[in-house]
């Protein structure tokens, strides 16, 4: 894929999550295993989790999300249903550093088989020299494992090589790291059909002797990579190329900036780039970087990563912070690491007796602990921390001179990466499916890990809407056509007040509206609709809530709130001191006339009940005439026994009729006030007893 200058596309980082069930297996903490993909599922062998070598096989259900053991059997030909995997065989003894290469015969895509060769097997002073075959037929539902005999001459003894397999040649290439005591180059083929091996002559410059690199056969050009690497004296960030057709070495001088020198990483290759991800670099120091070479532009492009949190997006460039703790072994000083260890971690080992014997552990770990021997792992502080990751730290290796034009200036695509991916590791896996790379495993340190990352090289676009939705719209226009004539299409009559409606909008939001509208009721024809037995104010207020979603709210009359507050002409104090005068005559006591009182008041509050179209005036009114004809009555009667009495008793008759004038004004205005909330309170269990009514 050809890219300009300026060209910019963006990846995605996630965390695959496995989704278990009582007969699955839980994730392995290893690092320096194998992992192939077949028809939908990843094959995991091998490994080293900080005590032994494993052996089991694992395979992971990417649709599914869930690891599986398949079922061991006998024989190749038992057959427990399609619903199960099944092996047969003899598997390798447990390793870690070994290759699994996926060969499959392009005529034949339902079967295929995986190939093992080498690996530390933990004994003896050399790297197994082995090989293994696990057949995959009828689409990975039959394995089995088995051990052919090869002819030719086999690569020997090799630990942290690299093997890919060349399609256009049915052969599996292998470049030999190490045998457990040197450093190797030699490059070897094994033909899948025939199963002789070949050592390949090559012409050109080859790399130098290294193991713990990465390797990627690029399929559109036939081209093998080889990157980075230990050497046994330092870590490396050069990269060569092998063209498999002419069999020539090549080391271009790569555009953009350089990774760091580095031992234990993955490189992959997908869609016309090669990714690469993690290793360890200078004093054990695991990177999390994700770095892509464009092979047509034959430059490491420029990468920034932006991780999310809380607060939105984050920009960082490889942020070295970032380290998963899945899992963690705490080795023994007595239990260390192999020697050709991925990912750059090397426990210190104990202290040798003698020179002689310090050699001779060396050499049986295989050479190198992938990091520099004379730097111990640490668990403190800034010892973790890798070199800043930013453009600027980064030396301008094989970078073109700076020119003074911006112009003249060569650039690079960029690439944004966004999601949270893995920690610092090494000693991992990397595994194309599809447009997707896996992230398996792996170790910083000791902690060795089980989490799962795919990076989605292309993912699809997520479409923004900047204008509001439908929905958005009609919540907030909606309000304004509330008792509005524009588009009305049916008005109600209500004590002579006019409401305007919609019929749709009505019949969405209340059953009853609908059943009014389409029922075959008169009203559905009805442009107007009179609307008996129910107030304006309610009835508005009904409407507003529908056409709002607020409930309104039903205030006391300000007339009625100001007669509350303040005793002027026509409040409750005022008519008691102007009836204290009167001079109307009238037989009975006091407590006749309270309870006359009462009685009138209840019959003034039934009646308002059954009435409810009377205004607030009309009831104020009508509750002042009956308590001032009260009032004169009681008054009355007051100077009637005045008049019958002595002078003698004058002023204790006094003392009394000002008592009960007192009390009769409490009484007064206790039963006003208790009309006026009558009147409040009748009036909203009205309005919300018809809200309801109609909403429901």
């Amino acid at each position: 894929m050809m890219l300009s200058d300026e060209s910019i596309w963006s990846m995605r980082w996630s965390e695959q999550t496995s989704n278990p069930s009582s007969d699955d297996s839980a994730a392995p903490t290893i690092k320096n295993h194998s992992v192939t993909h077949f028809n939908g599922y990843l094959y995991c062998f091998g490994g080293y989790d900080g005590r032994r070598n494993h052996l089991t096989l694992l395979l992971y259900s990417i649709a599914e999300q869930r690891w599986i053991r398949p079922h061991r059997v006998v024989s190749d030909q038992t057959h427990l249903g399609d619903n199960y995997i099944v092996v047969a065989g003899s598997p390798p003894p447990g390793r870690n550093g070994h290759s699994a290469t996926l060969a499959i015969d392009p005529d034949d895509s339902d079967n295929g088989r995986i190939v093992i060769i080498g690996g530390w097997l933990g004994t003896g002073p050399l790297a197994a020299s082995d090989m293994h075959v696990l057949d995959l037929s009828n689409g990975g539902k039959h394995l089995r494992w088995w051990q052919p005999e090869v002819k030719g001459t086999p690569p020997g003894p090799c630990n942290m090589h690299s093997a890919d397999y060349v399609p256009s040649k049915r052969e599996v290439y292998v470049f030999r790291g190490g045998n457990g005591r040197e450093y190797l180059n030699d490059l070897h083929a094994l033909c899948t059909q025939t199963l002789v091996w070949r050592k390949v002559k090559t012409t050109g410059a080859a790399p130098q002797q290294r193991a713990n690199h990465s390797s990627a056969i690029l399929e559109s050009t036939g081209e093998l990579f080889i990157f980075g690497g230990w050497n046994g004296t330092e870590r490396l960030n050069d990269i060569h190329i092998l063209d498999t057709e002419t069999s020539t070495w090549t080391c271009p001088q790569a555009g953009g900036i350089l990774p760091h020198p580095r031992a234990g990483m993955t490189l992959t290759a997908l869609r016309g780039q090669l990714f690469l991800f993690g290793g360890s670099g200078t004093s054990s120091r695991c990177f999390q970087d994700l770095q892509i070479l464009d092979r047509s532009e034959m430059a490491w492009l420029d990468v920034t990563q932006y991780e999310s949190n809380g607060n939105g997006n984050r920009h960082r460039h490889h942020d070295d912070n970032h380290h998963h703790h899945h899992h963690r072994h705490h080795m023994d000083r007595n239990d260390y690491d192999p020697q050709w260890s991925f990912g750059g971690y090397y426990d210190s080992q104990p202290q040798a007796s003698n020179a002689s014997s310090a050699v001779q552990s060396q050499s049986q770990q295989g050479g190198d602990r992938a990091g520099d021997s004379d730097v111990p792992y640490t668990n403190s502080g800034d010892a973790w921390r890798s070199r800043d990751m930013s453009v600027a730290a980064r030396p301008p290796l094989n970078t073109m001179a700076a020119s003074p034009n911006p112009n003249d200036q060569d650039t690079v695509p960029s690439v944004t990466v966004h999601g949270r991916g893995p920690g610092r590791r090494a000693g991992h896996t990397a595994t194309a499916v599809g447009r997707k790379i896996y992230i398996f495993g792996g170790s910083c340190g000791s902690d060795y890990l089980n989490d799962f990352y795919v990076l989605d090289t292309d993912p699809p676009q997520h479409a923004t809407v900047s204008e509001p939705t439908s929905l958005q719209l009609i919540e907030r226009r909606l309000k304004h056509f509330f008792n509005d004539e524009e588009f009305s299409d049916v008005v109600f009559l209500v004590q002579g007040h006019r409401v305007y409606g919609h019929k749709m909008i009505l019949s969405v939001v209340s059953d009853c509206f609908r059943a009014m509208f389409t029922a075959g009721f008169r009203e559905q024809e009805s442009m107007e609709i009179e609307i008996k037995d129910c107030s304006y104010v309610a009835f508005l207020a009904l409407i507003e809530y529908i056409y709002t979603g607020k409930v309104p709210r039903v205030e006391q009359p300000q007339q009625q709130q100001q007669q509350q507050q303040s005793p002027s002409h026509g409040s409750v104090s005022g008519m008691a001191h102007s009836n204290n005068d009167g001079n109307n005559n009238n037989n009975g006591n006091t407590t006749t006339t309270t309870n006359n009182n009462t009685m009138n008041t209840n019959d003034s509050i039934a009646a308002m009940s059954i009435s409810q179209q009377h205004d607030n005036d009309t009831i104020t009114t009508q509750t002042t005439t009956t308590l001032n004809a009260n009032n004169n009555n009681n008054n009355n009667n007051q100077l009637h026994q005045r008049k019958r009495k002595s002078k003698i008793n004058n002023q204790q008759t006094a003392t009394t009729n000002n008592t009960h004038i007192h009390q009769q004004q409490i009484n007064i205005q206790s039963l006003y006030h208790q009309v006026q909330n009558v009147i409040f309170f009748v009036k909203i269990i009205s309005n919300q007893h018809m809200m309801k009514m109609v909403i429901q």
